[in-house]
């Protein structure tokens, strides 16, 4: 019984994990679960990072292998909803759990780092940009490069790019266009 009741309490904790992307590899049949979407995320960090964390219907990952210095590209099969871009932590190279800490920083413009995911269309969130506001803090704005983008998913998944037409979903209307 008591197992039963320990269990019950940590479940919830459990599924609040944040699970790192997979990135779809291929798109030859690819077919969508039910409410899901397409959403690609284009992340263009000024340095490279160990980790940016995204909470919504699915709290996200994205770990160091993608978080490399320039611009990358990611097709992702997401839960339908709003997701939230919140913290990123540099690189901790001597692995220290204080420095670990030092070093993540909450990104705090909720209404500009959020976007919504649609069904029905390729949802692009925007580039994400991280970037140094200092020796320890990060800062983040998100650029509509949605050229850059369709690009991307024509040359990678020419399959969906013929089903599915490309939307910019990010809720910063960012003057500038790629």
């Amino acid at each position: 019984m008591k197992k039963i009741r320990y269990f019950l309490i940590f479940l919830p904790l459990l599924s609040s994990c944040a699970v790192n992307i997979s990135p779809i590899k291929h798109d030859r049949n690819y077919a969508l679960e039910s409410g899901k979407a397409f959403v690609v995320i284009g992340i263009n960090p000024d340095r490279d990072l160990e980790n940016l964390k995204i909470s919504g219907p699915q709290n996200l990952e994205i770990t160091s292998e993608y978080l490399t210095f320039g611009v990358k590209y990611f097709l992702l099969e997401l839960e339908i909803g709003t997701y939230t871009i919140d913290t990123a932590r540099r690189t901790n190279k001597q692995k220290s759990p204080f420095l670990a800490k030092i070093l993540t920083s909450k990104l705090d413009n909720e209404q500009i780092l959020s976007f919504t995911v649609s069904s029905g269309q390729i949802n692009y969130t925007g580039d994400i940009g991280i970037y140094s506001l200092s020796i320890i803090q990060l800062g983040a704005d998100i650029l509509n490069c949605t050229r850059n983008a369709n690009e991307f998913v024509e040359k990678s998944y020419p399959e969906i790019a013929k089903k599915y037409a490309i939307k910019y979903v990010g809720n910063y209307r960012s003057v500038f266009t790629c």
